[in-house]
């Protein structure tokens, strides 16, 4: 089931992203009157003040798409082709049962999801819709000014600069959703349900562009997992946490996605990869896979629960695009190189490695281990690969709710640790026990019950 950061997510579904301009415009020298209210809210609610006011343009639903469409529509040669290297390594790993159109697919995306963004480079907030008792519109502005308050005391673009990367989108966006989500819980009860009771809009205009699950839930990512990892980091450390974070970013998703990472301070190490065949050639940068994607990747094939525990030992990864050459033709393949945190966490990487390259069709995957070092590599085969999006989706909420569950047991005096996420892992794990954790409505008291002795059963195996 969709999580409940997923539903505000899917409404929101702000950002912060650069556009077309190449020059930021002039702060004007005052506020729009429209935006004050919640310029106040975002500044007490974050604990910082604004140097001075941000411009803020509210477009109609044409104006807006095509604001969107101009900025997507400047997609340069080599994004397009890194965009068609990304959606072969897909395919080649079996995530994807055709090779899509990311360019268009993200064009899809943004026209239809996002409501609004914060532009870093003109220094300007632009939102989907005028009409300003609409809660969508509302958290949106709050949401634009979070980013345009970052941005002013951190320097968004100097961060990316700095420690770009899926961790610190994470930041920049967990952040954020933690100031729309207080303000959300700040309107009446009644405003609250009937955010929440709405159903999604669904746009039936345009068709339907082919995607695959794992790419939206690599674009959901920094908002589900981001506000989750945040929550902890200030349920243990306080409101510090944040600026803290902002000073040193995450430098990996696995610090977002596992508390005890983040608490740990544990960087990736460095990966080589093997040398190349001589019949291989190189296609396109080496960049980190992660330890969201490994999880992903693995539980696409293998039990989630399995997937989870090689995902926790993950220590650092490479990879890269390849074509190899052979008499038959070439083939389009993707290497990935991962090492553990410790031998025995590479073992069981490599286990979990070797489990999903059993269960691929089409015998277009290798495994491989030097010392430390675990790779695989998967090529494109005549097979089409099956679908996996509901299994990539069951895994991915299960990992999110053990995120998120990580709040209720750190305080204080007793930050994130191993003995802390093996609970939450226990009973995230339990099936009966679960779909109570992400209940849209009151549980009753048996219920609740019913949860604290999971928890009661779960510190009891794990201490």
């Amino acid at each position: 089931m969709p999580t409940l950061l997923a539903v505000i997510v899917a409404a929101v579904a702000a950002t912060w992203l650069p556009a077309a301009a190449a020059s930021a415009t002039n702060a004007p020298a005052s506020w729009d009157p429209a935006v004050e209210r919640f310029v106040r809210f975002v500044e007490k609610e974050r604990g910082l003040q604004f140097d001075h006011p941000v411009r803020v343009r509210f477009l109609d639903d044409a104006a807006f798409r095509r604001r969107v469409a101009a900025w997507s529509g400047d997609e340069t040669a080599k994004q397009r082709e890194l965009d068609a290297l990304e959606a072969s390594d897909v395919y080649a790993l079996g995530l994807a049962s055709e090779v899509i159109d990311l360019g268009a697919a993200q064009a899809a995306s943004d026209e239809t999801d996002v409501l609004g963004f914060y532009d870093e480079e003109t220094k300007e907030m632009v939102v989907r819709g005028r009409d300003l008792s609409d809660t969508d519109v509302r958290m949106t502005v709050v949401h634009e000014l979070t980013h345009a308050l970052q941005d002013q005391h951190f320097g968004l673009r100097k961060l990316e600069r700095k420690a770009g990367g899926p961790g610190l989108d994470a930041l920049v966006e967990g952040d954020a959703d933690l100031v729309a989500y207080a303000y959300l819980y700040s309107l009446p009860k009644r405003t609250q349900d009937a955010y929440f009771d709405a159903p999604p809009e669904v746009d039936s205009a345009e068709p339907a562009v082919p995607s695959a699950r794992i790419l939206e839930l690599w674009d959901m990512y920094p908002y589900d997992f981001g506000y989750s990892a945040l929550q902890v980091a200030m349920a243990a450390h306080g409101h510090a946490a944040l600026d803290a974070l902002f000073r040193d970013p995450p430098a990996s998703e696995e610090q977002i996605i596992d508390p005890v990472a983040l608490e740990r301070d544990d960087r990736p190490k460095a990966v080589r990869f093997p040398t190349f065949a001589s019949g291989d050639e190189a296609k396109g940068p080496a960049d980190s896979w992660g330890a969201l994607s490994w999880y992903l990747l693995l539980s696409s094939r293998i039990p989630w629960r399995d997937a989870l525990v090689a995902a926790e030992g993950w220590g650092g990864d490479r990879y890269r695009s390849f074509v190899r050459h052979t008499d038959a033709g070439d083939r389009w393949c993707v290497r990935l190189s991962v090492t553990g945190d410790s031998s025995r966490d590479t073992d069981e990487l490599e286990h979990a490695i070797r489990a999903w390259s059993d269960a691929m069709p089409g015998g277009g995957t290798t495994v491989s281990r030097a010392g430390s070092i675990v790779t695989l590599d998967a090529c494109a085969t005549d097979t089409a690969p099956t679908s996996v999006d509901e299994a990539v989706q069951t895994a991915y909420d299960r990992l999110w709710e053990r995120t998120d569950q990580m709040w209720s047991v750190v305080d204080r005096s007793h930050p994130p640790d191993r003995a802390g996420r093996c609970v939450v892992d226990t009973v995230v794990a339990d099936d009966d026990v679960e779909p109570l954790l992400s209940a849209d409505h009151d549980l009753a008291k048996a219920d609740r019950r019913r949860i604290d002795h999971a928890y009661d059963e779960a510190w009891r195996a794990c201490l």
